[in-house]
């Protein structure tokens, strides 16, 4: 076996998605051995002072810890889960990047495709082409918005991350508040529609997943939770190579050690409707929170140890296909 000093290793398919987007060259060198055959993936520094080596899980695709750690880490990443989007997207697009531009910071914009069936990663790449600050993954098969959510944590390169949907419904214009409150000290801010108090069976399940997360995830009851919010790197590394099979991302959160200072803000919306409804039936929400209690709850190590025992647990939550 021979290793190549001073440059950084990857197995079975991975890259750093920093490097390659800053321009390093990848060389991938196939070795064959009499067992099996082993594919290498160097990533060659074009600068004198990048050294060191690291090898990575498969599948993850993300940043390596030299390009994280030095200037090639833009300051704010938005993580955004994406399925059958192509109608959308652009519209999307053009609606923040306005705001982002007027940051004054450098910033990325990183699409996991859910395994679409519409082309929504031939869209993304077009797009990477024109503007390489706009990237993305495509995973190897549908598993919700909360494993896409983890994956495209862990792949983007963002001292700080947000997360929102696709569908026009979070507020972009807020970016400055919520950057504003993360940067008081705390490790995780969500911005919380003021207005959205469901009726009916739909408010009774929001309540309920409410007491679940104060119950068994420690979070306090002053704090309200939803999927636009802002993050530390830090503590998305914290919990990148969590094991289980189901994940989600609040949850992870509120169980991170160290404990996470964690504050919301509410917003009011305006007037203007989403670019699509939301894809979240009653059904698929009580299948979410009945898996959120079998995995988070108080079975949560014998659920996790019968998936061990029947092969379950080797299933990763974050499987990508491609990355820009």
């Amino acid at each position: 076996m021979f290793e190549l000093p001073h440059y950084h290793r990857f197995y079975a398919g991975t890259q750093c998605t920093s490097c390659v987007y800053t321009g390093f060259e990848v060389f991938r060198i196939k070795r064959y051995l009499w067992f099996e055959r082993t594919e290498l993936y160097f990533c060659i520094c074009l600068f004198p002072y990048f050294s060191g080596r690291e090898s990575f899980s498969s599948a993850s695709g993300r940043t390596c810890s030299d390009c994280r750690g030095g200037s090639r880490l833009v300051n704010l990443s938005l993580v955004i889960p994406v399925y059958n989007a192509v109608d959308h997207l652009e519209n999307f697009l053009s609606l923040i990047l306005p705001h982002l531009d007027g940051l004054n910071r450098s910033w990325e914009i990183f699409f996991v495709d859910d395994h679409s069936g519409d082309g929504s990663f031939d869209l993304i790449t077009r797009l990477h082409k024109r503007d390489r600050r706009i990237r993305g993954c495509r995973l190897k098969e549908n598993r919700g918005q909360q494993n896409a959510l983890f994956c495209g944590l862990s792949s983007c390169s963002g001292e700080y991350i947000i997360t929102m949907d696709d569908d026009g419904q979070h507020p972009i214009s807020l970016l400055p508040d919520l950057l504003a409150e993360l940067e008081k000290g705390w490790d995780v801010v969500y911005l919380v529609n003021r207005e959205k108090r469901r009726h009916g069976i739909l408010r009774f399940g929001t309540a309920l997943t409410d007491l679940f997360f104060e119950l068994f995830c420690g979070k306090p009851s002053s704090v309200e939770i939803g999927s636009y919010r802002i993050l530390r790197r830090e503590l998305v590394e914290s919990f990148a190579e969590f094991p289980g099979r189901f994940v989600y991302i609040s949850a992870l959160i509120f169980r991170s050690h160290p404990k996470p200072r964690v504050c919301s803000m509410r917003y009011t919306p305006g007037g203007k409707a989403g670019l699509r409804d939301s894809r979240f039936s009653l059904g698929r929400r009580l299948k979410v929170f009945l898996l959120l209690f079998l995995y988070y709850g108080p079975f949560r190590g014998i659920v996790r140890g019968i998936d061990r025992v029947g092969g379950h647990g080797q299933k990763k939550p974050c499987e990508i296909k491609e990355v820009l």
